[in-house]
């Protein structure tokens, strides 16, 4: 390849890349998160099927963001919407309980707050960002991730007073 083809090569990956940038000028920062009043205690409800997975694979948001999961990471699916999602390995296990076959309850509590439109949130399978009515949710490993506002209300019980 020519020194002029990849110099036009560059122009393109660099010009893709500023599209796919987020607009928002807003990212959720974990040191701001301890210290905003409107975080708020909730209870984690409901079931969940789940399977542990051997390889990396990816899965997407309802936005249609594509996240990351690694291998030995957890592929979870809600009974009720039927939307995936991955979990780390021992986050799964310190927020689940087996019921039986691939069933399990969801268990523990959580911090959580609306989430500002356009928020930039790193989660541990990639930057995401967040749209009207989103919630975001904090979990006592310092993960953080948004929930849209139907299924946060189908997942937690809340808010608790603490």
């Amino acid at each position: 390849m020519g020194s002029g083809s990849f110099g036009a090569l560059r122009g393109a990956v660099d010009a893709v890349l500023r599209r796919l940038r987020p607009a928002a000028s807003v990212t959720s920062n974990p040191a701001d998160d301890a210290n905003d009043d409107d975080w708020q205690l909730f209870r984690r409800i409901g079931t969940v099927v789940a399977e542990r997975r051997a390889e990396d694979w990816t899965w997407k948001l309802r936005t249609g963001q594509t996240m990351a999961a690694s291998a030995g990471d957890w592929a979870v699916k809600d009974t009720t919407s039927g939307h995936t999602w991955s979990i780390r390995d021992d986050i799964f296990r310190s927020r689940y309980e087996h019921i039986g076959g691939r069933i399990w309850r969801r268990r523990g509590m959580v911090r959580a707050r609306p989430a500002r439109a356009g928020e930039i949130v790193d989660t541990l399978e990639g930057r995401v960002t967040t749209t009207s009515g989103d919630w975001l949710v904090l979990g006592e490993h310092g993960d953080r991730w948004p929930v849209p506002d139907d299924e946060f209300a189908r997942r937690y019980d809340g808010p608790i007073p603490g």
